[in-house]
């Protein structure tokens, strides 16, 4: 119980400033991981000496990024829902189905996506 306390302590008594910072430091810092990530993926493939490997990176690397924003508006979503239930202070929330309910045709839509590119690739 003392976990979600201190959640809510973040947004409901700090300061919107401190809160904002308290925050967006963690997704500052997974948002670069994923930069470097990308940078030395890109460069292991590029040893591999097949321009065409490097290519398939190149191409597919966008739509995973696009995936992966569809999946965010969900979560702008739920992240709005969720933040109207802390301010009214609703720790019960809406007879709504779980988000696990909604993400599981999410990711099964995202690798049939994924298996068709890389089956019209051969």
């Amino acid at each position: 119980m003392d976990a979600n306390k201190d959640q809510t302590s973040i947004l409901g008594n700090a300061k919107p400033s401190q809160a904002i910072v308290k925050l967006a430091l963690p997704t500052t810092l997974a948002l670069l991981a994923k930069a470097v990530y990308n940078i030395v993926d890109a460069a292991y493939i590029g040893m591999l000496g097949s321009d065409i490997a490097l290519t398939a990176v190149g191409v597919t690397v966008p739509l995973l990024l696009i995936m992966v924003s569809i999946e965010n508006i969900f979560a702008a979503g739920a992240a709005v829902l969720a933040g109207r239930q802390l301010g009214a202070k609703d720790e019960e929330g809406p007879a709504a189905p779980s988000p696990l309910l909604s993400a599981c045709p999410l990711s099964s839509a995202r690798c049939c996506v994924w298996a068709a590119s890389c089956s019209s690739n051969r």
